[in-house]
């Protein structure tokens, strides 16, 4: 995120300032017309190329160190002939997959009938989740996946949808509460979950969930999907930038 979205002299000499906050600030005192907004140019460094590149290299090392260790065929005789494949921790934990999709028909919060939105994922009031902002609309896509582990009680999670401001604080665009507890996604499968804000509009939430567990089948997947999702939210953000 660093290389796609470079800080200039001028952030880094304000700290206190959000990046967000400053850039759009600035973005809109020193365009003139909505044209100049989307004329500014980028310019791809050959290290991005070559890192999401290493990321692609890694995944495929990874796929053949699995079918070289013969991962399947070793989990599948621990199961069968080896003890209790062992919790990670003492209390059972459980990994909770959350991609934040797409929000419909958002109630508009600004002067020009749209909003700049952005989702925040709340647990016991503290946020554990934090979307970027898609500016000017209603109807806004993040594609963004975050992981939360929680032990094996029912947790309530709060999903705000939150319209970011150039000055004075964001507003309340719409919220509403979903559970994560194992006896919902103990299927392993993800779950598509349509929320309904309190206000106006739809959020849409993917959900899927694994247990921590010191199984090579487990750590190998997490290897696989941590890589996965580095490497499709860079090319997403390159297209975008594009």
């Amino acid at each position: 995120m660093e290389d796609l979205f470079p800080k200039s002299a001028e952030q880094l000499e304000r700290p206190a300032i959000s990046s967000s906050w400053y850039n759009r600030a600035r973005t809109l005192y020193t365009a003139s017309d909505k044209e100049a907004l989307n004329a500014q140019p980028y310019y791809f460094t050959p290290e991005i190329c070559v890192k999401i590149n290493d990321i692609g290299a890694a995944r495929n090392r990874l796929d053949k160190l699995y079918k070289m260790m013969e991962v399947d065929e070793i989990a599948a005789l621990m199961r069968e002939q080896g003890p209790p494949v062992p919790e990670k921790m003492e209390n059972s934990r459980y990994l909770y997959s959350i991609k934040i999709v797409l929000a419909e028909d958002l109630r508009p919060m600004d002067n020009n009938g749209l909003s700049d939105p952005y989702v925040v994922l709340e647990v016991d009031g503290k946020t554990v989740a934090r979307t970027r902002t898609v500016y000017e609309t209603l109807n806004p896509r993040w594609d963004q996946v975050f992981d939360i582990s929680l032990d094996d009680g029912a947790v309530e999670v709060l999903a705000m949808v939150n319209d970011e401001d150039v000055l004075g604080a964001d507003e309340d665009c719409g919220g509403a509460w979903f559970k994560l507890s194992p006896k919902y996604f103990d299927d392993y499968q993800t779950h598509e979950v349509w929320l309904t804000l309190d206000t106006q509009g739809k959020l849409l939430l993917r959900i899927s969930m694994e247990g921590e567990k010191d199984d090579i089948q487990f750590w190998f997947g997490k290897a696989f999907r941590s890589l996965k999702r580095t490497e499709d939210d860079m090319a997403r953000t390159i297209v975008e930038k594009v």
